[in-house]
């Protein structure tokens, strides 16, 4: 493995996993049980590893909206507060073309 290869810890892995399994789930009694496997795995996740996984939320978002469809924003809320206001964050550092923050205007 280079240095330049990402790393993920196994805590980091199962919250992922644990984490889309939840954002997959359709019905509220499936969203329910399944919030209790993926706050347990998010309190396994040190400061750095909740800022990189919300960082991969937000490119969740970014991609869902793309598609025209409605990306994790409202079940994070209710999920775990810390986690959502660091998605928000990661959300405003995404590069604006992205994010579709900016439209660009062309004219002749």
């Amino acid at each position: 493995m280079t240095s330049s290869e990402l790393r993920l810890s196994d805590a980091y892995r199962e919250a992922q996993r644990v984490l889309t399994y939840w954002l997959e789930q359709r019905t509220p009694g499936a969203i329910r049980r399944s919030a209790f496997a993926v706050r347990a795995a998010l309190a396994k996740l040190e400061q750095h590893e909740r800022h990189r996984l919300a960082r991969w939320l937000a490119w969740l978002q970014v991609a869902a909206g793309s598609r025209g469809e409605a990306g994790p924003q409202a079940r994070l809320q209710r999920l775990d507060g810390a986690l959502f206001h660091a998605y928000q964050q990661a959300l405003q550092r995404l590069p604006a073309m992205a994010t579709g923050a900016h439209e660009r205007r062309l004219s002749a």
